[in-house]
């Protein structure tokens, strides 16, 4: 299961960039239901955003795509460590294939008893122009949990000063 959560997450949003059409689309023909808006989950997984959130065919794993280019992949009962290992495996073999991947941080935290790493990348895929954000929240445990997995839009990284030569504010 953790690397098919991880391969929905890089075949439905990481190879679309985001893009809201092309992620539902991929969804689709992948078995997924769309959920109505009245599941609170959907309010949740788009945090206020326009978007849609659908359901894996196993009903396990939720994809959300929004309007601005976010994609979460949220996996209810699995294994935070092997869905990390795999997410590292996938990034690895996409940074292989000439993919620019810098990751931003990892860190681990506790959140309502739980211990969780929390884990961020900046990625660009060969031949790419736009930048996004990888993110992961994983359990550092084996007993089933949820699991985030997470792609947005972020800013090109610019120069640290003017042309003026002046730092920027």
């Amino acid at each position: 299961m953790p690397a098919e959560v991880v391969r929905w997450f890089v075949e439905g949003c990481v190879a679309h960039e985001g893009e809201p059409v092309p992620v539902m689309d991929w969804a689709l023909t992948q078995g997924f239901d769309p959920l109505d808006p009245i599941f609170p989950e959907v309010g949740a997984l788009l945090a206020g955003r326009a978007g849609a959130v659908l359901r894996s065919p196993d009903g396990a794993v939720m994809l959300a795509t929004t309007t601005d280019g976010a994609c979460t992949v949220w996996a209810e009962r699995s294994a935070g460590p092997a869905v990390f290992l795999a997410l590292q495996q996938a990034i690895g073999q996409l940074g292989s294939r000439g993919a620019r991947v810098q990751v931003q941080f990892e860190r681990h935290i506790e959140r309502a008893g739980a211990w969780r790493r929390q884990w961020q990348a900046r990625y660009r895929r060969v031949g790419g122009s736009m930048d996004l954000g990888l993110g992961s929240v994983t359990t550092l445990t084996d007993a089933p949990a949820a699991q985030v997995l997470q792609l947005s839009r972020v800013p090109p990284v610019g120069p640290a000063s003017d042309p003026d030569g002046l730092p920027r504010r």
